[in-house]
């Protein structure tokens, strides 16, 4: 599904309502800090593939073992299965 926005718009307004939000909500900062540049830098993969994969990464859980043949070629933490 597209919705008109670009992937530089999506991370801005999503750091624009983190930082609003910040004394409200709780979210993984270091998560979003690492999250977001990779996100931009690899148009093919899914908002949630860049999470699963970045959140393997920085909890030492790697190889993320996956089915994704696109996740497992751009992301170094994970491994095709």
């Amino acid at each position: 599904m597209y919705y008109h926005f670009s992937r530089a718009e999506i991370v801005n307004h999503l750091n624009m309502f983190l930082t609003h939000y910040c004394d409200v909500i709780e979210y993984n900062r270091s998560l979003t800090r690492a999250v977001f540049p990779f996100y931009l830098e690899h148009p093919k993969l899914s908002f949630a593939d860049c999470c699963l994969a970045t959140m393997a990464e920085i909890n030492g859980a790697e190889p993320l073992l996956t089915f994704d043949k696109k996740l497992a070629s751009q992301h170094p933490s994970a491994k095709l299965v």
